[in-house]
């Protein structure tokens, strides 16, 4: 069982801090608490903004680049959403209720990140 839960937390954990920043690949973008869970919509929305912005730049995105780039984003962004909530309701399945609970409060932005807030319109 530990295995199992282990191979969903390595499965989960690459996607899921893809999805909510990018990492320090691209400039310096992403890191501590980048995306993380306390967001404000106004917070992710200036980040989101920032991180195009120097995706745009370093890449030479043209505008047309930069909506298709976006959009894609948004679409891996909600397919992880499903995948983190399935992934709950599965545990959820198999562990006890304290377990489950003392599942969440374990290392939260180490073991399974919440999903980033939705894209402001």
């Amino acid at each position: 069982m530990k295995k199992l839960l282990l191979s969903l937390l390595l499965a989960l954990s690459i996607p899921l801090a893809v999805a909510g920043g990018m990492g320090g690949g691209m400039g310096g973008m992403g890191g501590p608490g980048m995306g993380g869970p306390g967001m404000s919509p106004a917070d992710f929305k200036a980040h989101h903004a920032e991180k195009m912005a120097m995706m745009a730049k370093e890449l030479g995105l043209t505008a047309d680049q930069q909506s298709k780039v976006d959009a894609i984003f948004e679409q891996q962004r909600v397919k992880f959403q499903a995948v983190h909530e399935e992934t709950k309701n599965h545990l959820k399945e198999v562990l006890t209720p304290d377990q489950f609970k003392k599942f969440e409060t374990m290392h939260p932005h180490h073991m399974m990140p919440p999903p980033p807030p939705p894209k402001p319109e």
